[in-house]
């Protein structure tokens, strides 16, 4: 990960053995102990991401796709909050002030502001959701990239197979058909064309009409059966997620076993 603050001072967080430096007057560089080997984890991984997915956990999907080490599932992209904030006291204790005093960058260069994460491969998301990202609020910051800082002397060896893109494009087409059968994503996937048909107008008798046919009359709905109400939306999308780890499983063992036949 990096930062470049208003000065244009990029300072880059490396992982391995080489010490901090100092490479010409705006890139710094500070390395961190690499962990132990054998304590890292290096087999298949997936991470599942959505709209509102943002700051801290895009940048570690944006770090985990550009170092091929994940494949990256969800909505189209994640929310796009690229930028560094700091929190200022004010005097006389009236509180605090959150200043903007940077941006982030992912190893590829680019920063996660405004564009996100893209996922590797995508589901459907609910239309409430369109509108949901770091371009719909008012004065975003513009996008801005730095040089690639992946090949940065002491960011140790990487201990995993990287991803190649014929299995993230193998991956991506069996999950697709997948989700094409799947008849909760083709429910998401119907209310989302309604919503779309009705241009995000919500009518308030249509809205009772829903809510009266979902609650069938029952009664007011207990915090428990609101937790599996909410689990339930998010169930085909954990799961799915769950079957793209297990077709990595699959594709990596059957690579090996031709390897091994050639």
């Amino acid at each position: 990960m990096a930062t470049k603050d208003s000065r244009e001072q990029v300072t880059i967080l490396a992982n391995g053995s080489a010490a901090s430096r100092t490479e010409g007057d705006k890139r710094k560089v500070i390395t961190v102990p690499a962990e132990n080997p054998r304590a890292l984890y290096t087999g298949p991984l997936v991470v599942l991401t959505s709209r509102m997915s943002a700051s801290a956990s895009e940048i570690v999907a944006g770090a985990l796709k550009d170092y091929h080490r994940a494949v990256i599932v969800g909505s189209d992209h994640t929310f796009g909050k690229g930028s560094v904030q700091e929190l200022t006291l004010l005097p006389q204790d009236l509180g605090g002030m959150k200043v903007t005093t940077g941006l982030y960058f992912l190893p590829g260069g680019k920063s996660t502001q405004k564009m996100g994460v893209e996922a590797n491969v995508r589901l459907p998301i609910w239309f409430i959701l369109e509108d949901i990202g770091e371009t719909e609020l008012d004065y975003p910051l513009p996008v801005q990239a730095i040089t690639s800082f992946r090949g940065v002397p002491g960011n140790a060896t990487p201990l995993w197979k990287p991803l190649e893109q014929p299995m993230l494009a193998e991956l991506a087409a069996r999950s697709k058909a997948r989700v094409a059968k799947n008849a909760k994503f083709a429910e998401i996937i119907k209310s989302n064309k309604e919503a779309a048909g009705k241009k995000g107008v919500i009518r308030l008798l249509d809205l009772r009409k829903d809510i009266e046919k979902e609650i069938g009359g029952k009664k007011k709905e207990t915090p428990a059966e609101l937790k599996k109400k909410a689990r339930d939306q998010y169930d085909p999308f954990v799961k799915e997620s769950v079957n793209v780890l297990l077709d990595m499983v699959t594709l990596g063992s059957s690579l090996r076993i031709s390897n091994r036949i050639q």
